[in-house]
C-alpha cells in the first residue's frame, strides 16, 4: 500500500490491517499476563529494581542496534552526504532513542525514515506499564487487588490500548480454572472470536476488540488444539526471538523492495512472485533475528 501510493496510512481492508494491528493487541495482554499477573500472585510484591533491571537489558541493547541500522540506512540512502547541520541530524537520531516517547521525524532529510523502524509505537505503552507496576503495588499494600484494576481502568481511559492490559490481568485472574472437559468448546469459542474481531473490527483497538481478544487468548492458554497449536517447538522458537524479529523486519524488507527490485517492482509484483519475495524476507529477518537475540 505504502509502496503504491507513497503515504503511510491504514490498508484498506480488516485483514490487512488486523495481520498488524491485532498481534500487538495480543503482545499487550500477554505483556500484562505476565508481569501484571505476577504482582497479583505475590500479592502485591515486587522487586522494582530486578523489575527494571530485567526490563532494560532485555529491550535497550538491541533496540540502540536498530536505531543504528536504521541510521546505517539513511546513510546509505543519503549517500552519506549530511543535507543537514550535524547538531540537527544529532537531534533527529535522539528522538528515535528514546522507545517512542518523542515525536520522529525525518533524519538528514530523508522523509521515508519512519517507514524502517514506524513499530517501536508500542514500546511506549510497554515502558509506562513497566513504571506502573511498582505504583500498583503501592496501592495493592493500602487498597487489595481493586487497586490494580484501578490504576489499569485509568490507564484505559487515557488510552484505549490500556484495554487490552486491562484484559491480560484479567486472563492472568481467571486462567488455570477452566474445567478439562471444557477445553475443546472453549478451542471453538476461542476462534469465533478470533474470527470475529478480525470480521467485525477494521483494526484491534477499544474495549469490545480487547473482550473479544481475550477470549481467545483464554483459549490460547487454557484450550485444547488451540493450546496445542501455540505450544509447537517452532512457534516456541519464534516467539523466543520474536523481540529482534519485531525490530529489524522492516529493514530486510526494504533491503529487497529497493535495492534488489525497485519499489515499482515490488509493489506490482504478481501473487507468486510476492509470496516468494516475502518469504525470502521472513527467512532472512528470523536469521538475523536469531543472531541479534
Amino acid at each position: 500500500n505504502y509502496l503504491r501510493s507513497g503515504v503511510w496510512r491504514i490498508t484498506e481492508g480488516h485483514l490487512a490491517e488486523q495481520l498488524g494491528s491485532l498481534p500487538v493487541a495480543v503482545f499487550f495482554m500477554i505483556s500484562a499476563y505476565l508481569f501484571v499477573g505476577a504482582l497479583l500472585r505475590n500479592d502485591g510484591k515486587v522487586d522494582p529494581v530486578r523489575l527494571f533491571d530485567g526490563r532494560i537489558m532485555r529491550i535497550a541493547p538491541l533496540y540502540v542496534f536498530a536505531v543504528a541500522v536504521l541510521c546505517l540506512f539513511v546513510g546509505i540512502e543519503t549517500h552519506f552526504v549530511a543535507a543537514e547541520p550535524p547538531l540537527t541530524i544529532a537531534n533527529e537520531v535522539g528522538h528515535w532513542a528514546l522507545f517512542g516517547f518523542s515525536k520522529r521525524g525525518p533524519i538528514n532529510g530523508f522523509t521515508p525514515t519512519f517507514v524502517l523502524l514506524s513499530q517501536i509505537w508500542t514500546l511506549r505503552y510497554e515502558w509506562i506499564l513497566y513504571a506502573l507496576i511498582p505504583v500498583m503495588a503501592l496501592g495493592y499494600r493500602f487498597i487489595g487487588r481493586a487497586a490494580v484494576y484501578l490504576i489499569l481502568a485509568v490507564a484505559a481511559v487515557l488510552s484505549s490500548m490500556f484495554a487490552f492490559f486491562v484484559a491480560g490481568t484479567i486472563v492472568a485472574e481467571v486462567a488455570g480454572r477452566v474445567l478439562g472437559r471444557w477445553r475443546h468448546v472453549l478451542d471453538g469459542v476461542g476462534v469465533a472470536a478470533l474470527i470475529a474481531t478480525v470480521v467485525l473490527f477494521a483494526r484491534s483497538d477499544g474495549v469490545a476488540a480487547a473482550v473479544l481478544l481475550a477470549i481467545f487468548f483464554v483459549a490460547a492458554i487454557e484450550g485444547g488444539i488451540v493450546r496445542a497449536a501455540f505450544s509447537g517447538p517452532t512457534l516456541r522458537a519464534l516467539g523466543t526471538i520474536s523481540y529482534s524479529l519485531y525490530l529489524i523486519h522492516a529493514f530486510p524488507l526494504w533491503v529487497v523492495s529497493h535495492w534488489l527490485l525497485s519499489p515499482a517492482t515490488f509493489a506490482h509484483l504478481s501473487l507468486a512472485k510476492m509470496v516468494a519475495a516475502d518469504a525470502g524476507v521472513a527467512l532472512a529477518s528470523i536469521a538475523i533475528a536469531i543472531v541479534t537475540y
